[in-house]
């Protein structure tokens, strides 16, 4: 999960990593891996961007070089290590977050959504093979996409313990239990064919200006995570 890194401390680290070039380093953000900041760098809007988890931000590099009007993607400035994990600085896109569209504005922005999961889809495979959510070197873990989809049931590092707490909380792992059997039923029947998706566009990582997508971000451990078949 995301820590916060305090504003005082991303002041302190911009101030030393850019000097005079950096200025107005305001408005944290907080996503699910990384803590963001607005900032002007070199005169020109900018955001940075602080987390654990350097191979996201390197994976919002490579995917940054398929932007296109139907598929807005920040171009990355810069990317490394921060005295606090890593760091990436970004072009500044802005927009309204999807999630906080009303019924009026989903529908006015339908068209441009559907044109941007096709220019996702006609991407070529950012993995060189494997499924699942690729490595920066272009490694999949899984053999299949059976197998990617299927290793949702799995615990995993960055959300270790889930399992235990569904099985705990309120609503127990019955429903869970009873939609992955499912999922194990029909698994075997997808289409062996190989194509990129995001795999989580809310959470703010879609942003729109009027009815077109100004932004689609974070391409990390929540976004390019699948190869479909």
């Amino acid at each position: 999960m995301n820590e916060a890194l305090p504003l005082a401390d991303a002041q302190r680290f911009i101030a030393s990593h850019y000097s005079h070039r950096a200025s107005e380093l305001t408005v944290p953000g907080a996503g699910e891996w990384s803590r963001a900041y607005a900032f002007r760098l070199d005169g020109e809007a900018a955001v940075v961007r602080f987390g654990a988890h350097g191979e996201d931000f390197a994976k919002d590099q490579i995917m940054a070089s398929f932007s296109s009007p139907s598929l807005p993607i920040p171009k990355i400035i810069e990317y490394g290590k921060a005295p606090q994990g890593y760091f990436a600085v970004s072009e500044h896109a802005y927009g309204v977050p999807l999630d906080d569209l009303d019924e009026a504005g989903m529908r006015a922005v339908l068209p441009g959504l559907l044109n941007m999961m096709d220019a996702i889809r006609d991407i070529e495979t950012c993995a060189s093979n494997g499924y699942g959510i690729w490595t920066p070197d272009g490694i999949g873990p899984y053999h299949s996409w059976p197998e990617a989809l299927l290793a949702v049931a799995d615990d995993r590092d960055r959300i270790p313990g889930w399992r235990k707490a569904l099985e705990t909380s309120p609503t127990g792992a019955g429903p869970f239990g009873t939609a992955y059997t499912t999922l194990q039923s029909l698994a075997g029947e997808l289409p062996r064919k190989r194509y990129v998706v995001h795999g989580d566009l809310l959470n703010r990582n879609v942003l729109v200006q009027g009815t077109n997508l100004s932004a689609v971000i974070d391409w990390g451990q929540r976004s390019v995570r699948r190869l479909a078949l």
